[in-house]
């Protein structure tokens, strides 16, 4: 599993070519699919900075970082099977916050759009 949240991605050019947006199509199993995947980056990535803070937060994290983790992998599975493209950028809009989604084969690059 490979979560990288970037914040130097340029989005333009892809996002214009994007066949799948979670905001117009949200019935659509991939835009669903790709939301799940997203929200679940996005918690694990905030749980291990969480972690590396503080070694009580750590031990209370480590349980919680390993059910994520597995939630992420079962999505990116599913993800996977619903024949999401690879290294295709797509916006995906979680809690008010828009982001840049790109699905790899071991993983998610993702970067909040401001």
């Amino acid at each position: 599993m490979r979560i990288h949240p970037s914040s130097h991605f340029t989005t333009s050019a892809k996002m214009s070519a994007t066949p799948y947006d979670a905001q117009k199509k949200s019935k659509c199993p991939v835009a669903a699919e790709l939301t799940v995947v997203t929200n679940l980056a996005v918690q694990l990535h905030t749980l291990s900075l969480v972690t590396q803070m503080s070694s009580v937060e750590r031990r209370a994290g480590d349980k919680r970082l390993a059910q994520l983790s597995a939630r992420f992998d079962r999505a990116h599975a599913k993800a996977l099977d619903l024949g999401v493209p690879l290294g295709q950028a797509f916006r995906v809009d979680l809690a008010g916050q828009g982001y840049v989604v790109i699905l790899a084969e071991d993983g998610l690059e993702y970067s909040l759009l401001s």
